[in-house]
């Protein structure tokens, strides 16, 4: 796998801020690609049949390739380092396509409306399920400086330890790594009840996260926080000050490919900072 990095462009402010995260967080020598694809809609395919008039491709190619030299430009002198790439095709696959042989995968999401908050966009959505690389969603409006405080969420699965080798190995030593693990036991009582009322399944449960936590991470770079709270609401108490979420791809009940975990499908939807998917490392 080659060191690379696909930023998707399709004219929108969230790519462009997509494309200035990539920017500041990725390691010096990667090749930052921003790549905007452009494709005629089935709908005016038809019309053009049956009207016998041809489709202004030259037009919508330029249209691609004048996204990404706004992008660009919006980075400054930070922009030198990246490559554009205009891809006929639909947005989803043609990023899919080219983030196969990359190491990394960068998208925006976009908007503040209601909608986006029960339905992640179709872009977005298809790379965060189904990409073979790690995949960083930025929301709209984010802007920080290279990522500091990262958040790994665990809970002992096979997805999400790679989520955690994945941060250990990308963001920088002195990055600060975080590790929450949710015990939710008996998610109808309080914290006071359940330590209560069941102690021992409580400490039984917080060894076998820690255990396999430092299985993934011996040296204890990554801090641990296992705390009484369902998935959701522990990750979401500590997005406020993260710079960025790493999750895997799938978590318990995710069902097939299709679809992500809830856990992930929420924080895709709901976190204010970015969030990476990483998928199960190959056997």
């Amino acid at each position: 796998m080659s060191t690379d990095c696909i930023v998707g462009i399709d004219g929108s402010d969230a790519a462009r801020d997509a494309l200035r995260w990539a920017v500041r967080n990725t390691a010096p020598d990667t090749r930052i690609v921003a790549l905007g694809a452009w494709h005629v809609p089935f709908a005016m395919k038809l019309m053009m049949a049956k009207r016998s008039f041809d489709v202004d491709r030259l037009g919508l190619a330029a249209e691609a390739h004048h996204a990404i030299d706004t992008a660009v430009a919006k980075l400054g002198d930070d922009g030198n380092a990246v490559e554009p790439l205009v891809v006929e095709g639909a947005a989803a696959s043609v990023l899919l396509e080219h983030a196969a042989d990359a190491s990394l995968l960068v998208v925006g999401r976009h908007g503040t409306s209601e909608l986006r908050h029960r339905v992640l966009g179709s872009v977005s959505r298809h790379c965060a399920t189904d990409a073979q690389v790690p995949t960083v969603i930025v929301p709209l409006g984010f802007d920080r400086a290279r990522a500091r405080n990262v958040v790994v969420g665990f809970d002992a699965s096979e997805n999400s330890r790679a989520a955690l080798r994945w941060a250990l190995d990308f963001f920088d030593p002195d990055a600060r790594i975080e590790l929450v693990a949710a015990v939710d036991i008996s998610p109808w009582l309080d914290i006071e009840s359940t330590l209560e009322r069941f102690p021992k399944e409580v400490e039984a449960e917080r060894q076998r996260l820690l255990q396999a936590a430092a299985a993934v991470d011996p040296d204890e770079r990554a801090t641990r926080s296992v705390v009484l709270h369902g998935p959701k609401q522990a990750l979401t108490e500590v997005a406020g000050d993260a710079d960025i979420i790493v999750l895997g791809a799938r978590g318990h009940g995710a069902l097939g490919s299709m679809l992500l975990g809830s856990v992930a499908t929420w924080m895709l939807e709901q976190a204010p900072c970015p969030v990476a998917i990483v998928p199960p490392a190959e056997s």
